[in-house]
């Protein structure tokens, strides 16, 4: 396993998982979220190397805001595409757009990625952490369907 700790941390008070992707390959571990507030969207995305680099970045639209209706497409698309080209292990969910904080973690839970959740994510806190440290399912891609 890789040297660094990859984290995306999300407010579920204000945002909602809308996907959410992780890969674990042998020359990059990779964590990447689109996010739902409101009407926008922002993606997350880090990538993490055996020689300890990392990389991360907030995917924002070409005037600097936030993104919006085809621009979301667009992001998504890219961030398949651009995941399913790293040689590894890949799990992608689909978050139900109506998902509780609870039904997110439940959903979480359910692909083995609950315990990479920090504790005071459940306290009341509502910071959640995604490490890269975590095992992944064998399974190429997955949902819950959206």
């Amino acid at each position: 396993m890789f040297p660094g700790w990859l984290v995306i941390q999300v407010n579920l008070r204000c945002e909602h998982f809308l996907k959410l992707w992780r890969v674990s390959g042998d020359r990059v571990d990779a964590v990447a979220a689109v996010l739902r507030r409101g009407d926008l969207f922002t993606a997350r995305i880090q990538y993490s190397y055996p020689d300890g680099r990392t990389k991360s970045w907030d995917w924002r639209s070409r005037t600097g805001t936030l993104l919006t209706g085809r621009e979301v497409v667009r992001c998504i698309r890219s961030i398949d595409r651009g995941f399913r080209a790293i040689p590894g292990v890949h799990v992608r969910i689909d978050f139900p757009q109506s998902a509780s904080r609870e039904e997110q973690m439940v959903i979480l839970m359910d692909y083995g990625l609950l315990r990479v959740v920090a504790d005071h994510a459940t306290a009341g806190n509502a910071d959640l952490i995604i490490g890269a440290d975590a095992e992944l399912p064998h399974t190429d891609v997955g949902g819950t369907g959206n």
